[in-house]
Formats: C-alpha cells, sequence, structure tokens
C-alpha cells in the first residue's frame, strides 16, 4: 500500500513539475443568436496545462469569465435596452502544438450562467494560436454558450501569458 501510495505520489509530482499556468484577456464580437443584442464580449481566462510546453499535446483544466455588453435593439417598434450577460467557464483544454509555435485545440465544460433570467450551459471553445517562447500566446477563438434554444457566441482575439 505504501509503495502504491508513492508511487502516485511521484506521478503526480512529475505532471506538475511539467505544467503551465497561463492568464490572458480576450474580447470578441458576437455572432449567432445573440448578435442582435450583444455588441461585443470581453473576458479573461485562466489554463492549467499538464505536459511539457515543448509537446505535440497538453491537457488541462480552464475556467474564466466572459461578459457580454447589451445593447439597445428596437422591438415591435419599441426601444429596448439589453443589459450585460456573463459566465464563467468551467472545462477541460486540450493543445494540440506543431512547429513549436503554432497551437490548436478545444475547451469543453460549461458556462455557469450569472444572470437571474439566463442559465449556464454547454461551453466550448476553439482556439488557434501563436505561442512565443512559451511565454506570450496570441490567439484567435470561437466560443459558445448554449442556453435553453439560443446560443451565445462570439469570434474574437485574446493574449495568454505563460508562467
Amino acid at each position: 500500500m505504501k509503495k502504491n501510495l508513492l508511487i502516485i505520489v511521484f506521478l503526480v509530482f512529475g505532471f506538475a513539475a511539467q505544467a503551465q499556468f497561463k492568464l490572458g484577456i480576450n474580447a470578441g464580437v458576437p455572432v449567432g443568436d445573440v448578435s442582435d443584442f450583444y455588441s461585443f464580449s470581453a473576458g479573461a481566462d485562466a489554463y492549467y496545462m499538464f505536459g511539457d510546453p515543448d509537446k505535440f499535446f497538453k491537457v488541462g483544466a480552464t475556467a474564466g469569465f466572459i461578459n457580454y455588453f447589451g445593447k439597445e435593439a428596437d422591438i415591435l417598434g419599441q426601444t429596448v435596452k439589453f443589459d450585460n450577460t456573463q459566465f464563467i467557464p468551467v472545462g477541460a483544454a486540450v493543445r494540440f502544438t506543431i512547429f513549436k509555435f503554432l497551437t490548436f485545440g478545444p475547451d469543453l465544460g460549461y458556462g455557469i450562467g450569472l444572470d437571474n433570467e439566463i442559465g449556464g450551459g454547454f461551453y466550448w471553445r476553439s482556439v488557434l494560436g501563436l505561442d512565443f517562447a512559451n511565454r506570450l500566446e496570441l490567439n484567435t477563438f470561437y466560443h459558445s454558450v448554449s442556453v435553453e434554444e439560443s446560443s451565445f457566441g462570439s469570434i474574437g482575439v485574446g493574449i495568454l501569458l505563460e508562467f
């Protein structure tokens, strides 16, 4: 039993020694169902990726914050102001790296809605980024939170600092 516990501890610390922490911000333009009601999206991202940053495949966890900025819209002759809507996406991330600088992959999880009228839903994000010396990543993305019969989606750009 002690031998198995010792092996597990060494494996966990071995993965942690190769882990990479990333923090960043992003901005996007809403698309699809919500583009008529929201003008802009902005957010923050945090990643904890396991594996050597220079290797082809990495997996990790992600969490963040997304704010959709409401705009005024004419509905049946009436001007309606839409409130901002926020989500906290939590999930898993997979990244593939080729040529030691091009990274891509999905994030999958759940977007927790912070608004009483709009609940949470399935969250996914597709990322394509340029990695500069394992210190800075510039990326483009599409993310979406499926809520009931609509989808909060954005296309945008982001920057991540890597530690």
